[in-house]
């Protein structure tokens, strides 16, 4: 085979590699889930999102009736952005256009207020969090004026 043969045949695979999906131009990101439970039993609904302390695009996720999650950052399950992460979990449920119905203290809703922080480093699928009720009786509902 000829030098020339071999260079062209070199970038023509570099150039199917380039176009084929060695990577989508995005953070790297590693798959993150666990379980979300309060006073023992799962969170049955609701929402959990991480925000990088450093900035950047949140993860988050939708919070399965098992209380099991699976963080996305840009489409479907595709983890987070290694790094440093406040974190906050709030569990809704609308029962009409003035009222709602708490399952978890509303401090965990804000991730200021939360006291949930995680450092993500790889991929993991027991990154649980264990809630509390603490004094607070719950759930609890809340009118809208």
């Amino acid at each position: 085979m000829s030098n020339t043969k071999l260079v062209f045949g070199l970038l023509v695979v570099a150039f199917i590699a380039q176009t084929v999906g060695c990577g989508d131009g995005r953070p790297k990101r590693v798959q993150v889930s666990g379980k979300i439970t309060i006073d023992g039993s799962p969170v049955k609904l609701g929402n959990i999102q991480f925000i990088r302390k450093s900035g950047g695009r949140p993860a988050s996720a939708k919070i399965q009736p098992d209380g099991s999650y699976r963080l996305r950052t840009y489409e479907s399950e595709d983890g987070c952005v290694p790094g440093d992460y406040l974190v906050s979990i709030s569990s809704i449920e609308y029962i009409n256009d003035e009222t709602l119905r708490w399952f978890l203290p509303k401090k965990y809703s804000v991730p200021n207020t939360s006291g949930l922080e995680r450092t993500v480093t790889e991929a993991t699928n027991s990154m649980d969090f264990t809630l509390t009720w603490g004094d607070d009786d719950g759930p609890f509902i809340e009118y809208i004026e």
